[in-house]
């Protein structure tokens, strides 16, 4: 999907307590890994899945104020937003196009969650 300077990787078998707790506010995840992406790299505009199947939830472990998600809205108007690391959980819908910037010096780690399906939208009582 063109995908240039982003490694993941598969969480150990043994998973530490605080992420196991972390993880533990998202039912129904049935996926979850870490994203890198290396300073100055992109990940190019592509459409994952249709979000009926499920989501993802984006929380950034380290950026910097060059990093960026987008994609396009309904009326085609391209939406950039700067996912702080500050601890909050960001939906990100894969059905669009969408997209990710690193134009920093550092690189952008994400912790990103996939989830069967939108009930966690739904229900605003999740707090991590």
């Amino acid at each position: 999907i063109g995908v240039t300077g982003v490694q993941t990787c598969a969480l150990p078998i043994y998973v530490p307590p605080y992420l196991r707790e972390v993880l533990g506010h998202f039912p129904n995840f049935h996926r979850t890994r870490f994203a890198l992406l290396e300073a100055g790299n992109t990940v190019k505009p592509h459409i994952d899945y249709d979000t009926t199947y499920g989501i993802r939830l984006h929380i950034a472990l380290a950026t910097n104020d060059q990093c960026f998600n987008g994609g396009w809205d309904k009326d085609g108007n391209e939406v950039r937003e700067h996912i702080p690391d500050d601890g909050s959980v960001w939906f990100i819908n894969p059905g669009v196009k969408h997209y990710a910037i690193n134009g920093g010096n550092t690189a952008r780690n994400h912790l990103i969650i996939s989830m069967d399906n939108q009930s966690i939208l739904e229900d605003h009582a999740f707090k991590v």
